[in-house]
């Protein structure tokens, strides 16, 4: 992604955008680290673009948004622009499990591509055999417009078959079990 004359795959993309994330959330958890550290650091690079600018317009080109999935299955992060492609506020997914959203059918599909790669041959992480990313297709529920009627009068449930690019990447404190899936779904 150093090169300007070459364009950046999609999941180049997704990645370095879950890192910067993780890195915020970082520097939030432990607290700035002092004055010094509440801005840029001097001698690094001025960047363009801040990242609050920079990420919404990464999901913008990719014509897709943004979730950070664990090993469980419950939603860590989700972008703002769900709701474009779902329907979901971002603060109705997050902390929730995936496979609420996700088709019945698809569950399997889901679990065998997140699963694998966090338990590895080993249990401690995934196996290079398998490499780190994932391409696959899932369908994602779309929240009803009457949500909030009693059940009985809901319609039927739609679905939205959607691309999911999955990069795997172990927890930024060192653990060993891995994040699980850090995944960018694009709407198709």
């Amino acid at each position: 992604m150093n090169s300007l004359s070459v364009k950046p795959d999609k999941c180049a993309i997704l990645q370095e955008t879950v890192n910067q994330i993780r890195r915020i959330k970082q520097q939030e958890a432990s607290g700035g680290g002092g004055e010094l550290q509440q801005s840029e650091v001097s001698s690094s690079k001025p960047t363009i673009l801040g990242s609050d600018v920079l990420g919404p317009l990464l999901l913008e080109a990719l014509d897709g948004f943004l979730f950070v999935v664990n090993t469980e299955g419950r939603i860590e992060f989700v972008s703002e622009n769900v709701s474009s492609f779902l329907q979901y506020g971002q603060g109705e997914l997050d902390g929730t499990s995936i496979y609420n959203i996700l088709h019945h059918g698809d569950h399997g599909r889901f679990s065998s591509n997140l699963l694998p790669m966090s338990l590895g041959a080993n249990g401690l992480g995934w196996t290079e055999a398998g490499g780190k990313s994932r391409s696959f297709q899932c369908r994602f529920l779309l929240r009803p417009p009457d949500a909030a009627a009693p059940e009985e009068k809901r319609v039927t449930p739609l679905y939205e078959n959607m691309h999911i690019s999955a990069i795997f990447l172990p927890y930024p404190n060192g653990g060993t079990a891995g994040s699980g899936d850090d995944s960018g779904a694009d709407s198709g």
